[in-house]
């Protein structure tokens, strides 16, 4: 081989070489079913997340390793590299299979990404009462806010001050993969005030008539709750624990 067509060789392989590179760093193609999971991430790790979880209904639910949640939509870009979180970030996906989610996280406003890399949560599957239970639900009426450091007294009916108006509207959804999360809306004076509480959730006995919930799998007995279902349908959800019956809606 002559000095001429050696260059040109050498120039033909540099190029395709920083083609592949600049290919490789650009992110996979994101399948929008497959990621849609609860992926749990080893702890510590450096996003600090417990789990994030993609629901159909395009929204993002994260959980993080102090039990405080965010939750808000998400949207895939138009090239299908880029998961887009709405009031976090930009997530450029890396890997992704049934069993590996692994990715980088650019916060809004920073210009450093953040490795993170999940494992699937455990599936509930998708019997009648779970994929009905699975949905979005308001709550309609509830028995008075009592002084209690119950884990549903503190969330429903949580301790306002003089001022406020008190709660204001609650939201609460279920997922296949386990997650229970509400959202509450306060009101104090002319401001508004929402938060977001997830838990885990499963069904305690086989009949699917009584749900346990919980913050991890190690919780004692007595740091857990336990309620009966009285009604689930399409449109209406009532469930009764020791302290009364709540009663939903959608």
């Amino acid at each position: 081989m002559n000095l001429k067509v050696r260059k040109y060789v050498i120039i033909i392989f540099l190029i395709t070489l920083t083609f592949s590179c600049k290919k490789d760093s650009s992110g996979i193609s994101i399948n929008s079913k497959l990621i849609q999971k609860k992926w749990n991430l080893p702890t510590p790790n450096s996003l600090n997340f417990k789990w994030i979880e993609f629901t159909n209904n395009n929204n993002y639910i994260i959980q993080f390793l102090d039990n405080t949640s965010k939750s808000s939509s998400y949207e895939i870009s138009q090239d299908n590299k880029k998961i887009i979180l709405n009031n976090l970030g930009t997530i450029k996906v890396n890997m992704l299979t049934d069993n590996v989610f692994d990715f980088n996280l650019t916060n809004t406003g920073s210009n450093n990404s953040i490795n993170g890399r999940g494992t699937p949560g455990t599936y509930l599957g998708n019997s009648t009462n779970t994929n009905l239970i699975c949905q979005y639900w308001y709550l309609k009426k509830g028995y008075e806010y009592n002084d209690s450091t119950r884990l549903f007294d503190t969330i429903f009916y949580p301790k306002t001050n003089p001022n406020s108006q008190g709660l204001i509207r609650l939201n609460e959804f279920y997922t296949n993969y386990g997650t229970y999360m509400v959202i509450r809306l306060l009101k104090y004076q002319n401001n508004y005030d929402v938060s977001y509480y997830t838990l885990n959730w499963r069904w305690k006995n086989e009949d699917e008539t009584e749900i346990e919930y919980y913050y991890d799998v190690r919780d004692s007995e007595t740091a857990r709750r336990n309620v009966r279902v009285l009604k689930l349908s399409a449109n209406e959800f009532i469930f009764k624990e020791d302290l009364g019956t709540y009663f939903f809606n959608r």
